[in-house]
């Protein structure tokens, strides 16, 4: 079954975390893109995922996915830790992911110990599950 997954997360506004926002995004084609592209055709689930920056005040996370929702999380949680520990860092009022990875108690995605791949009898390796993951506008690109 397709699942959509739309996060907007809230960004940190002190001075610090803004400029730490800029260099996210002045270095997300070189540094996360590939990984990102990499995970997602990996995945063979993923139909298409977005990350957009609005007007420095959110970042949205917005994709579509097939399978079970812990599965989903579970293989970008292991599949992409650099990124969601640049993205979570910037968050409002949350751990950076790496914090949140270490606590055994908390209830972010290292709770989830099902095997992202036992609800599915084989991979779905479609043409949409090839999409590359974008950024529209792109991160570095000027206002």
């Amino acid at each position: 079954m397709t699942h959509a997954l739309n996060m907007t997360i809230p960004l940190k506004q002190d001075p610090e975390s803004q400029k730490k926002l800029q260099e996210l995004k002045r270095d997300f084609a070189t540094k996360y893109q590939p990984k990102m592209d990499k995970a997602l055709r990996d995945s063979e689930i993923v139909h298409f995922a977005r990350v957009v920056v609005i007007g420095d005040k959110f970042l949205q996370v917005i994709t579509e996915y097939e399978g079970d929702h812990k599965g989903y999380t579970e293989f970008f949680r292991k599949a992409l830790p650099e990124v969601f520990d640049a993205i979570f860092s910037l968050a409002e009022g949350a751990p950076g992911f790496a914090s949140s990875m270490s606590n055994p108690s908390s209830k972010s995605p290292k709770a989830f110990s099902t095997d992202p791949w036992a609800s599915r009898p084989t991979a779905r390796k479609t043409a949409r599950a090839t999409a590359r993951a974008t950024c529209f506008p792109p991160m570095g690109a000027a206002p």
